[in-house]
């Protein structure tokens, strides 16, 4: 399904007044009565005059309305409750040079009242916004420029999202001598008109493409260049000459941004050598702005370019003000991991996007030495797996031959994270023989809880991101309620909510209620928000308890596999799930194994569980992406089931009865080259581009593997995926939907 935005035409043709009503269309009323309904005309201003929106022929650009275009027209001295009303435009052919007819959308139209001399008032397009008069001074309030906008490339044609291609009218009339009232519109937006251009030379046989993502335009004060100066937001205009009056309080912003969009394929926009583009940017009719500093950051590639402009002249409303920037150089392109995701558009549904996650995050054995969420943060990873494991903060342990279960003080016992590093046995005193068992581990005395991992990731979301973490608990560890005084997926809710309710600022409500995630969930809904999700042990049914009024999700993913995992054809679903159990609109398509037989067949181990074949495992992550690559081909796609693919883990167990002894590499060097390769093959001979999902891989970070294998690359490919896959939108959202 397709979100439609609507556009107002950037056309290459040459500029004409939209076409003046006629006598055939409006057949003539010369004695018009209080009370019949006002018939309208419409055309554009002076064509001497510079204007926006089109391809600039001399010093004029076109407009050109759209079929389906709406106004509002309003006039004070027309008869009460008939003053105002909304119109559409029909526009006739293809050439969209003139309109046929304004029809009214509504039961009635704008009717005449008793005063001859009658003033009419109008903007487009129709909007939100209020038209008024008090004290015979005409006004339009709450009008909206978006500080946000969108614009579609195809070919030579650029298409920007009209509503924020403001024109006003105003014409006066006696009743007594007009049959027809034609509404001549102005342009009153400000438009910055950015060409951008990639260099074309004669040396230099590598090119280099350049995605270009975003433009940014952002205004600074004339005497103080760290000022933000206020350009888009909500605002009032005087009706009478479409000028600008007052912003409204708390609802400015000093930039505007612009996602790029190529319509041929869905994606952002590509330039290539010698290649340009123009784009506008609309802004309020500010014709006071004291402005000076402007900059404009164009994000290409996942690399911000930035350009201050010193502009000393005019901002007039109505007018474009060109900004050629310098050239794109050839073979120069950089990668800025720590940033993609802000440049995601908003409003792609979450089970579309792909996100890099690090398996075992912060497990030296399956990240490298030294690599901290820090650090995988800057390299791109935006998913992060904790493995939990209970600690203590007491000192009398004995960490070196174990320690009996009486002896943990059960006060003293917190969550923390399995990172690779020490541990120690809890064994039962029965009979005071020591030991008799081992009843799983505990990690070291004083090793970091997890609320203080937590609170690692949450400082680094940034506002116009988002991220996840997958939370699970370690096979084989100490897990004595009587002892811990809680489940740990209650610790990690409770530890979820010490963060939301921090007073620290950086970290107060930034984990996001998983009660509100549903299969319509957007990007823009979750940004500057963690995502936390915990993997129940047990298959979640009613009837199963987890935390109440948790803000983390749940799903059944067991450590613990078993064959059906794995089927011949196909691949397993689970669903998310709320603290209440129910069940969530989203189902995720799973594959994951902690263990990998690399014996070429599987092995049931009665502690591990089964540990899959590599040809099983990799037949099911195949099956997950070819169900992404035709789901997503088609037009009515769904759009409620995420990918989870945990590409991480060991091959074999502890020992080399299992298969051979743990390691990571093995694993790593089949399961990146996979999602690599398909990736690779999204674009080329018809395969179309599709999300590969959450995918979760060992040693994420450039040269974090002593063996010089890494999955880095293949983080920047997925990283470039969410660039290249452009979503379709939801039809049944209103075109006025706005992410929060």
């Amino acid at each position: 399904m397709k979100r439609i935005y609507r556009y107002i035409l950037l056309s290459v043709f040459a500029f004409a007044a939209v076409g003046c009503m006629n006598e055939e269309l409006y057949p003539e009323n010369p004695s018009a009565e209080s009370g019949d309904e006002v018939q309208f005309g419409l055309m554009l201003g002076n064509p001497d005059t510079k204007t926006v929106y089109g391809v600039e022929t001399g010093k004029v650009f076109p407009i050109y309305w759209v079929n389906g275009d709406k106004v509002q027209i309003y006039s004070p001295q027309c008869l009460d409750g008939r003053k105002s009303a909304e119109y559409q435009i029909s526009v006739s052919g293809t050439s969209q040079d003139y309109a046929d007819a304004l029809t009214k959308t509504g039961s009635y139209g704008i009717q005449w009242g008793k005063e001859t001399e009658v003033d009419f008032y109008s903007l487009y397009p129709s909007g939100s916004y209020t038209l008024s008069s008090t004290g015979g001074v005409a006004m339009a309030d709450n009008v909206v420029i978006n500080h946000k906008q969108n614009i579609s490339v195809n070919g030579s044609v650029v298409k920007s999202d009209m509503e924020d291609c403001l024109m006003y009218a105003h014409t006066a009339v006696d009743r007594d001598q007009t049959n027809t009232v034609n509404l001549t519109y102005t342009p009153i937006s400000s438009v910055v008109y950015v060409t951008l251009k990639v260099e074309d030379t004669a040396t230099g046989t590598e090119d280099t493409d350049y995605t270009i993502q975003s433009v940014k335009l952002l205004a600074y004060d004339k005497e103080d260049p760290e000022l933000p100066q206020p350009i888009a937001g909500t605002f009032s205009l005087n009706l009478a000459d479409g000028t600008f009056v007052r912003f409204k309080d708390g609802a400015s912003y000093s930039e505007v941004i612009a996602d790029i969009v190529d319509a041929s394929t869905g994606g952002y926009h590509v330039l290539r050598r010698g290649d340009s583009v123009s784009l506008p940017l609309f802004f309020a009719p500010v014709s006071n702005l004291n402005v000076l500093n402007w900059k404009i950051q164009v994000i290409a590639n996942n690399k911000t370019f930035t350009k201050t402009l010193n502009v000393d002249k005019v901002i007039k409303p109505g007018q474009i003000h060109k900004i050629t920037l310098p050239e794109f150089a050839l073979n120069k392109a950089e990668w800025k991991e720590d940033t993609w995701m802000q440049n995601i558009p908003r409003n792609v549904y979450l089970s579309e996007i792909s996100i890099p996650g690090s398996w075992n995050s912060l497990n030296k054995d399956f990240q490298g030495t030294g690599t901290d969420l820090q650090t995988q943060y800057n390299n791109g990873v935006r998913a992060f797996h904790l493995d939990c494991r209970w600690s203590t903060s007491q000192s009398n342990v004995n960490t070196s031959i174990g320690t009996e279960v009486d002896d943990i003080d059960a006060s003293k016992v917190y969550l923390s994270v399995a990172d690779g590093g020490g541990g120690f046995h809890i064994y039962e005193n029965i009979l005071g023989i020591l030991p008799i068992g081992d009843l799983g581990q505990m990690m070291t005395p004083n090793n970091p809880s997890l609320q203080t991992r937590l609170e690692q990731v949450v400082r680094n979301v940034k506002s116009d991101e988002y991220m996840l973490v997958f939370c699970s608990f370690a096979q084989e560890s100490f897990n004595d309620i009587t002892k811990t005084g809680k489940t740990w997926m209650q610790a990690v809710s409770d530890a979820c909510d010490a963060i939301n309710i921090s007073e620290d600022p950086t970290l107060t409500g930034k984990i996001f209620d998983g009660a509100q995630l549903n299969s319509n969930t957007l990007v823009g809904d979750v940004l500057g928000k963690v995502i936390v999700m915990i993997n129940s042990e047990e298959e979640i049914t009613t009837n199963t308890t987890l935390p109440s009024d948790s803000k983390c999700v749940y799903v059944h993913i067991p450590n613990q596999l078993t064959s059906d995992y794995f089927p011949q054809t196909g691949f397993k679903t689970d669903n998310l799930h709320t603290s209440s159990a129910s069940t969530s609109t989203i189902s995720m398509a799973v594959s994951q194994a902690q263990i990998t037989s690399s014996t070429g067949s599987a092995i049931s181990n009665g502690v591990r569980g089964y540990y899959p074949s590599f040809t099983q495992r990799t037949n099911v992550v195949n099956a997950i992406l070819d169900w992404s690559k035709n789901n997503y081909g088609t037009v009515n796609y769904a759009h409620n089931r995420w990918i989870y693919l945990g590409l991480g883990g060991l091959t074999g167990g502890r020992s080399s009865s299992d298969g051979d002894s743990g390691t990571a590499v093995t694993v790593l060097n089949t399961y990146s080259p996979l999602i690599s390769s398909r990736i690779d093959a999204m674009g080329v001979n018809n395969v179309p581009y599709y999300p590969v999902g959450i995918v979760y891989l060992n040693y994420t970070v450039s040269g974090s593997n002593s063996d010089s294998n890494d999955a880095s690359e293949t983080v920047k490919k997925i990283l470039l995926l969410n660039n290249k896959y452009r979503l379709q939108y939801d039809s049944t959202k209103p075109e006025d939907y706005m992410p929060k």
